[in-house]
């Protein structure tokens, strides 16, 4: 994002807390490797083993899987406007591209939309999740398969290949309404070093605003991190190269790699 400070996978709000995996899986994690072993558990009981799962990193347990426009009451009132601005006035410096596109940069950017930012990696997710001050930090992971299945009824991860076959601002202009009520899974549409590195990708929410863990609690689970093993993964992303220079690879990553490097 444009700052280390619009965290990827760390995006935060302050409301009430998610809903943890139960079952006979959730017992106390002394490890890393049980944590580990939970994390396997847990995709599999999301059917996610074989092909790849989204996680989520949060730094705080409390903060629900909710996009930046929908945390403010109103915020879906501004959202055509915010679009039209910032398509207009970002004319020159993006040239033509699309409207997810367009998306896609605003989030960059630390704009509201409806997007919210995963990982296909873990580690990034834990780097979010463990990075400064936490409280009941925790790992949401996602099958994105189920949840567009569940949403639009295909079993695919939308993608330049499997298109959603929408333009996004046609299709929130009235008299048009959003054809999905859930939230739909999709590759990020528009890439740069950080995505990359990031491994990142989107869930775009729909007209149903409750939380994606309220709305479509059987595609998403939370695996929490005890606190005995913060220190301890926080140790295995170190010994990883799990900075902020792999993950924002610019002069700001840098900076604050070797600020916590030298623990400035």
């Amino acid at each position: 994002m444009a700052s280390t400070t619009a965290l990827l996978v760390g995006d935060l709000g302050s409301i009430p807390s998610p809903r943890i995996f139960s079952g006979p899986i959730h017992t106390a994690m002394q490890t890393v490797e049980e944590f580990h072993q939970r994390v396997i558990n847990v995709r599999k009981r999301l059917g996610i083993s074989r092909r790849r799962a989204w996680f989520r990193g949060h730094r705080f347990g409390t903060h629900k899987l909710l996009p930046g426009i929908m945390r403010r009451r109103d915020g879906l009132r501004h959202e055509r406007n915010l679009f039209a601005n910032f398509q207009t006035e970002s004319a020159k410096q993006l040239g033509k591209i699309d409207s997810w596109e367009i998306l896609a940069v605003m989030q960059h950017h630390g704009i509201p939309t409806r997007l919210l930012d995963w990982t296909e990696s873990l580690h990034t997710a834990l780097f979010f999740a463990l990075e400064g001050k936490v409280e009941s930090p925790c790992v949401w992971i996602l099958n994105p398969y189920q949840l567009n299945k569940k949403a639009t009824g295909k079993n695919v991860v939308f993608d330049q290949a499997d298109k959603i076959g929408l333009d996004f601002y046609e299709a929130i202009k009235p008299p048009s309404r959003w054809p999905y009520d859930l939230p739909i899974a999709m590759d990020a549409p528009w890439r740069n070093d950080r995505i990359l590195n990031q491994r990142g990708s989107f869930t775009f929410h729909g007209n149903n605003e409750l939380p994606l863990e309220e709305s479509c609690d059987d595609c998403v689970r939370c695996v929490p991190i005890p606190p005995h093993l913060v220190k301890a993964l926080r140790a295995e992303l170190a010994r990883s190269g799990f900075d902020h220079f792999r993950l924002f690879p610019d002069l700001d990553g840098l900076a604050r790699s070797l600020k916590t490097r030298f623990k400035f």
